[in-house]
């Protein structure tokens, strides 16, 4: 019993001693409760702080953050300062997220005041600054959502709405773009992947403004974005500042519709950077090309589809070409020339004079083939793969010599379909073939006069029976050009099986008689008599045959003859009732033992009592 005691009261001390340690875990993970702008600007600065809104909060000064920290808004709204440009997030070091808020009326009705907005990198950051943005909205803002000029920054998954609702009215020099990443010293490298920018818009007279502006010393990669609804897409400015470093952006699996250039790069010819962009794929509404153009930027194609113009100073990368639709829009793609040639001289082939074999490997290799053709991401391996593939299917389509059937006599005879492999499997077919020649085999079927030594051999072949027809059989081997005759085939080394359709003369069988058939064979000199089938419903006749020269149809009528035997009317009565008889002696004999057993247990039972 204390045992039982003692080991009730561990485990309580256990439990115990752990619930402190958990309350400590949590406040090792540092998420702080943000109710108002006050709990924000106390703990900003926070290093690994997770500030985890309660409630909107309203900014009424501009926020410098220098530390690692991170705002979850927590699907909460954050707000600017609408007639106040200098309130926005300044991030001057370590790694700031923002993530799950709403956030808008940031920049002011200040418009002339230059590059405000609402999260801002300046050149002056730390190198290693980094900016992480996921599953926020922005909007309702003046000049850019994201101004990042040194260090790093990953915008996923998010929105960013140019459009703007304040009261500046037109002509006062109202600018928004989407993201502005560059013109640092610092270099700055960025990722923008699913998120929507759109609205874009400039009031200042002769400026545009882009989605997404790339200036000197920034690589930035744009993948499964949708930048829709403004004057230009992605545009790229090599010309601002001559001693910052060159411009790298890639464009991936992204829809841009532009009003004017769907993609874009500013230069200069003295320009000491040098800008190169390369779009992979996505579809592209608007102009692709570079203004003023140097002779080190490029704009280098290699997938997408492009509804505008693509300007001549764009370049195409390796094995890629510009291929034009039916609606006027191009497809860059690699470059399938040889592929859709094959495919066009393939695709008039038949069956005829292959094997089915081969023949069924190359109609599939062909599909692929078709398919990797009307795939516009196909990579160059994927094309070469299906030349390759089909070329080696069509050197080996197994030629064949097609097979038909003349029948030039008055009874209908078909050939099994077994007899085209058969005939070409013979040594003079595979000599034509293999020497190149196009052939063909012809089983020629045709009525004939025999011979009276002929006639004379069949009449004593089937004794009493009736010569109904005589027919020819040859095989003769032909240019599948001309129809000239090559050869002929005598014998074989493997029977072919001919049915022969019966007419009414064949079938007119008279009543009380039954008509058994033969099949004579006249072949260098020596008749043989070939066995034939009969088929179930009588209407055709089967036979099968290594020889082709003379044949005959032959009958015989055989009476069928009454085999039933009138019995004795009295024996069968006698039988039957001797039969009986035995059967009632049986059942009395029985009856009798079952009695006398059934006496003799009661006797014995009235001794017991």
């Amino acid at each position: 019993m204390k045992k039982r005691l003692f080991s009730i009261l561990l485990a309580i001390i256990l439990v115990v001693s752990v619930i402190p340690m958990t309350a400590f875990a949590t406040e090792e993970t540092n998420e702080i409760v943000v109710n108002e702008l006050q709990d924000l600007l106390d703990n900003i600065n926070t290093e690994g702080a997770v500030l985890k809104l309660n409630e909107d909060i309203t900014l009424t000064e501009k926020v410098t953050i220098n530390n690692t920290v991170t705002i979850d808004g927590n699907g909460h709204n954050i707000y600017g300062q609408n007639d106040d440009s200098t309130v926005y997030f300044e991030i001057l070091g370590g790694t700031f997220t923002i993530k799950n808020a709403n956030i808008s009326q940031f920049g002011g009705a200040l418009p002339t005041q230059s590059r405000v907005g609402v999260f801002k990198v300046p050149d002056s950051a730390s190198a290693d600054t980094k900016v992480i943005a996921s599953g926020i909205t922005v909007s309702d803002y003046i000049r850019s959502a994201f101004d990042i000029s040194s260090g790093s920054f990953e915008i996923t998954n998010s929105e960013i709405n140019c459009e703007n609702t304040y009261s500046a009215t037109e002509g006062s020099g109202l600018l928004t773009k989407g993201i502005l990443a560059g013109i640092g010293s610092n270099k700055v490298t960025g990722k923008v992947e699913s998120t929507k920018i759109y609205n874009s818009e400039s009031r200042y007279d002769e400026w545009t403004t882009s989605g997404i502006e790339i200036y000197n010393n920034a690589d930035v990669t744009v993948n499964n974005c949708e930048i829709v609804n403004l004057h230009e897409g992605i545009s790229t400015d090599n010309y601002y500042y001559d001693t910052y470093g060159d411009i790298n952006v890639t464009v991936e699996n992204t829809n841009i519709t532009a009003g004017n250039k769907a993609v874009r790069i500013y230069s200069k010819e003295d320009t000491v950077g040098i800008a190169n962009v390369n779009i992979l794929s996505g579809t592209f509404t608007g102009d692709i090309g570079i203004i003023n153009k140097s002779d080190k930027d490029t704009i280098k194609i290699s997938g997408g589809t492009f509804i505008g113009e693509v300007a001549e100073n764009v370049t195409l990368a390796e094995n890629t070409i510009l291929e034009e639709q039916t609606n006027g829009s191009y497809i860059a793609r690699i470059d399938n020339t040889e592929l859709k040639e094959m495919i066009n001289d393939y695709t008039s082939l038949t069956q005829d004079g292959f094997s089915s074999e081969s023949w069924k490997n190359f109609e599939s290799v062909l599909s692929s083939a078709k398919d990797v053709l009307n795939n516009v991401n196909a990579t160059k391996t994927d094309i070469d793969n299906a030349v390759k593939n089909l070329s080696e299917a069509y050197n080996n389509l197994e030629k064949i010599a097609q097979v038909s059937v003349s029948n030039d006599t008055d009874i209908a005879i078909d050939v099994d379909e077994k007899a085209s492999d058969v005939l070409n499997n013979n040594d003079k077919v595979l000599e034509y073939i293999n020497d190149g020649t196009d052939v063909k085999t012809v089983i020629d079927i045709k009525d004939i006069t025999p011979s009276d030594d002929e006639k004379k051999a069949v009449e004593e072949a089937i004794e009493d029976g009736v010569i109904a027809k005589y027919f020819d059989i040859s095989v003769l081997i032909k240019n599948s050009q001309n129809d000239a005759k090559l050869d002929e085939i005598t014998e074989l080394s493997e029977s072919i099986k001919f049915t022969i359709t019966l007419d009414e003369e064949l079938k007119n069988v008279p009543e009380g008689y039954e008509r058994t058939y033969k099949i004579i064979r006249i072949h260098d000199g020596k008749v043989e008599v070939l066995d034939a089938t009969l088929s179930d419903d009588k209407n055709s006749l089967e036979f099968s045959t290594d020889k082709f020269s003379t044949y005959a149809i032959s009958y015989v009528d055989t009476k069928i003859e009454d085999d039933t035997t009138i019995k004795d009317d009295t024996k069968v009565d006698s039988d039957i009732v001797q039969t009986g008889d035995y059967i009632y002696i049986a059942v009395g004999v029985v009856v009798l033992i079952v009695a006398i057993n059934v006496i003799s247990l009661k006797r014995k039972g009235k001794r017991s009592k």
